[in-house]
């Protein structure tokens, strides 16, 4: 198998892994950081793979075929259950029945499913969708950046791979649970919880990483465990740079199970150096064993059956003729009649073109206006309605610096601008004040991404959704 890359998003900031997977295991070469924020579009994805190309050639990293860790949040699960039916068809049925249970338009979207158990009747299936403008924006990343795309699989489809890896780098002790477990990622803000029976993903959610994360660990727990034919966990894996040792302290004494913070990287393998590697290195051990339950790159597909019957096929070729034989007969009848019909549409067809025409330039102007609006920010309302909220005490809290910038004209972005406010809190060591700002622009057309650094400057990310006309009045 060859040398691959992984990269895994994190807010503003990309944790890349360079392996070696080879039969007998993984071994993680390089682990960096790409200061890139995660991409949402066709272009951004260009833009991102011409940028991560120059982000390995800097960094002595050579290229290799790519793998992506997907986050929770980009992705939609749904739990069905289907008939049992052949191999070949079951891709098919899933898509007809994910078709009416999910919300999304199924032409919006890429299908792909695990199994998760099967009897006699019926088979369980974990339904995962991704949207297909996210999906070409990885793509277009790989390819401006010039490497071959192997697989895109959201994060908790490879934490039994990960924990595979974990249990052969230290050893479990005998007696420990391995059946019902689950596994706490962490991020930045973020947390994952995903609950494994073995090596099935049974439930996935994504979490806020808070003061809050023992009680939503412990409420998720408790709502799985209330579905039938199911275990709570015995155990809790934690990974990530925020698995702290009072972490998995207060989780222990919260849920009243074990939680054990295993070790990803072995002895063999290049240090961390701050770079987050769990997720990269699961998928790089799912990828080595050829077992990714969920490829968005390679999804199931229907497959046309078989020939099971060669005469079978003979004598359908042979109806097939003939009914193609008595076709011809009653065509060749019909289309004198046909023809005088044909000439008449023909006329009416270019009267109506030509009719079209003369509206070319109305719809050319109309097309302008209708651009033209959909990409209008209000900057002088957006500055009015922060500086509103700003807060005047204590002194030594100063904004320094609002730059807005227009995204793009599209009518299906959700956040179409783009803010980053500067400033100082020099007289604010507890970051009270930051975060009361932060906390007083939130609503419902700004999205902020909080600044989690320390010091006496700060940087607040802010998406912005083009508000509706009546939100501003002028007096």
């Amino acid at each position: 198998m060859p040398r691959c890359l992984v990269i895994d998003w994190d807010q503003d900031r990309c944790h890349v892994l360079a392996g070696n997977v080879t039969r007998s295991g993984v071994k993680i070469e390089r682990t960096l950081t790409w200061a890139q924020e995660e991409v949402f579009g066709l272009a951004q994805g260009e833009e991102a793979g011409k940028k991560f190309k120059d982000f390995l050639k800097s960094s002595n990293l050579a290229a290799a075929p790519l793998l992506i860790c997907l986050p929770k949040q980009r992705a939609l699960f749904k739990d069905l259950r289907i008939p049992n039916v052949a191999v070949d068809e079951e891709p098919a049925l899933v898509r007809f029945q994910a078709a009416k249970e999910l919300l999304e338009n199924p032409e919006d979207v890429v299908l792909d499913y695990a199994e998760m158990s099967r009897s006699p009747t019926e088979t369980q299936v974990l339904v995962t969708a991704a949207r297909k403008e996210l999906l070409a924006a990885y793509s277009a990343l790989a390819k401006g950046a010039g490497l071959k795309l192997l697989a895109v699989t959201p994060r908790p489809f490879i934490m039994s791979d990960l924990l595979a890896r974990s249990r052969d780098i230290d050893p479990i002790p005998s007696g420990a649970p391995t059946q019902w477990s689950a596994v706490l990622l962490l991020g930045q803000s973020w947390a994952e919880l995903t609950i494994l029976n073995g090596g099935t993903v049974c439930f996935a959610r994504s979490l806020a990483n808070d003061e809050a994360i023992e009680s939503e660990v412990r409420r998720s727990l408790v709502m799985f465990a209330t579905q039938p034919q199911v275990e709570p966990p015995k155990i809790l894996y934690l990974f990530g740079q925020g698995a702290t040792l009072q972490l998995q302290e207060r989780l222990a004494k919260t849920l009243q199970i074990p939680v054990t913070r295993p070790r990803v990287l072995s002895e063999d393998d290049a240090p961390a150096g701050g770079v987050e590697c769990a997720a990269g290195a699961g998928l790089l051990e799912a990828w080595r064993q050829e077992k990714l339950a969920v490829n968005f790159v390679k999804p199931k597909e229907p497959k046309p059956p078989a020939p099971s019957n060669q005469r079978l096929w003979v004598l359908a070729g042979g109806g097939a003729l003939v009914v193609f034989a008595l076709f011809m007969v009653v065509t060749q009848q019909m289309l004198a009649g046909m023809r005088s019909q044909i000439s008449e549409a023909k006329s009416k067809k270019d009267a109506i073109e030509r009719q079209l025409k003369s509206f070319d330039q109305d719809r050319i102007d109309l097309d302008g206006f209708d651009e033209w609006e959909q990409g209008t920010i209000s900057w002088i309302d957006e500055l009015y309605q922060i500086s509103k909220r700003f807060p005047y005490d204590p002194p030594g809290f100063h904004l320094t610096k609002f730059d807005g910038n227009v995204l793009g004209r599209n009518n299906a972005r959700k956040y179409p601008a783009h803010i980053t406010l500067s400033g100082t809190n020099a007289a604010d060591p507890g970051n009270l004040q930051r975060e009361k700002f932060q906390n007083a622009i939130e609503d419902d057309h700004l999205q902020v991404h909080p600044d989690r650094s320390h010091g006496s400057t700060f940087t607040i990310h802010v998406d912005l959704k083009r508000p509706l006309l009546e939100r501003f009045v002028s007096h």
